[in-house]
């Protein structure tokens, strides 16, 4: 995980506890990119990554809404052919 200036762990950008692997790969490929870079060209660097955490947990979302309606559509099926 990375450290802040305070030194305090942080798991990630408004994450509620630990990571999942994914996002802690992603952290630390950014530490590891970040190198010497100047702080102003580093946050394109990171808000790319927050870019795609938050793709990732959208399409989570997504999937689950849809097979919550596949599954309403296929019970009411059933209840239809009952």
């Amino acid at each position: 995980m990375a450290k802040g200036r305070s030194g305090k762990s942080r798991s990630g950008a408004g994450s509620q506890g630990a990571t999942t692997g994914f996002e802690s790969e992603l952290w630390h490929m950014a530490g590891t990119l970040r190198g010497s870079m100047d702080a102003s060209e580093y946050k394109r660097v990171a808000m790319g990554l927050i870019f795609l955490i938050d793709v990732k947990r959208w399409k989570l979302v997504f999937e689950t809404a849809i097979l919550v309606e596949r599954t309403k559509r296929s019970a009411s099926r059933a209840t239809m052919e009952a």
